[in-house]
Parts: C-alpha cells; structure tokens; sequence
C-alpha cells in the first residue's frame, strides 16, 4: 500500500503542474478572447461570433480543473466549526466517509460523462469554431477524474494512519 500511495503522490503532483499551467493559459486566452470580442463590439460596431463560443469553452475547461487544483487545496466549502467540535475519532472517520462519499459522486459522475460523450460526438459542433461538444463533456471526465486520484490517494494516507495508530496501541 505504501508503494501505491507514493505512485500516486507522484502523479498528483505531475497532474497538478499540468493543471496549473493548463488553468493560466486558459486565463490568458480567455481575457485575450473577451477583449477581442468587447474592442469589436464597441469600437467597430460589429459583434465577432466566435469569442463566445470561445469563452464558454474555454470556461468549462477552467471550471473543472479549477475545481480539481481547488480540492487538492482543500478549498472546498466545509462547516469548520462544527467539524472541529467533534472528537478526534469522530474526525477521523468523518474524514474517511467524506472522501468515500466523494469517490462514489466523482465516479457517477465520471460514468455518465463517459456514457454522453459518444453522443456528443456524433452530433453537435460549435457554430463558428467548429470545436465538437464532446471535448466540453471531456472536460467534466478530466477534471473529476483527476479528483479521484488525489481523493483515492487521501483516502488510503488516512486509512495508513489508523492502521499505524492501531498497530501502536497494541
């Protein structure tokens, strides 16, 4: 188990290097893309299409592995005060149902993405870019499953944890 866990520390912090350099060439682009589209707007008094259809793709993108390097940061939405009035024991085990409970969310969700993703494909394109729909239904697949990763990874470091704890009290 020790070797899996450090497999998977190593991954997690390859996938988060991409990450955040996937997530600040999004930003650029899509400030980039805006601005192009606000200057035609405004200064030639004609609207470009495709800034748009660049935008909320490129936002997709930024939403879902945003929210991957967020979970990695534990920046999610949690009720510390309550979480911290509990007992250490309590903790722990909410701890450990917390992350079970988002594994079983991350990996419907990831199957239902996988299972749209075909019809995506056959079927839709952006008006003017030309970008399938199904690379915006990968986005959701990418980003949750980069989340099961470091939740899977958390998960088994705190289960060693109370082993070892277990294993000390004996």
């Amino acid at each position: 188990m020790k070797s899996l866990v450090i497999l998977l520390k190593n991954a997690n912090s390859f996938i988060r290097r991409i990450e955040e350099e996937i997530c600040s060439i999004i930003v650029v682009m899509l400030v980039v893309s805006t601005a192009i589209g606000v200057f035609w707007r405004y200064v030639f008094h004609n609207p470009l299409p495709w800034p748009n259809e660049l935008g909320m793709f490129l936002l997709l993108w930024l939403a879902f592995l945003g929210a991957s390097l967020t979970n990695k940061d534990d920046g999610h939405y949690k009720i510390s005060i309550l979480y911290n009035a509990l007992p250490e024991k309590v903790q722990r085990v909410t701890n450990i149902l917390n992350d079970l409970l988002k594994l079983t969310f991350l990996i419907i969700f990831i199957y239902i993405s996988i299972r749209v993703f075909p019809r995506q494909a056959i079927r839709r394109m952006t008006v003017y870019l030309g970008i399938n729909k199904a690379w915006h239904t990968f986005s959701l697949t990418v980003g949750f499953s980069f989340m099961v990763l470091f939740v899977f990874k958390e998960l088994l470091l705190k289960l060693s944890t109370i082993k070892k704890r277990n294993n000390n009290n004996l």
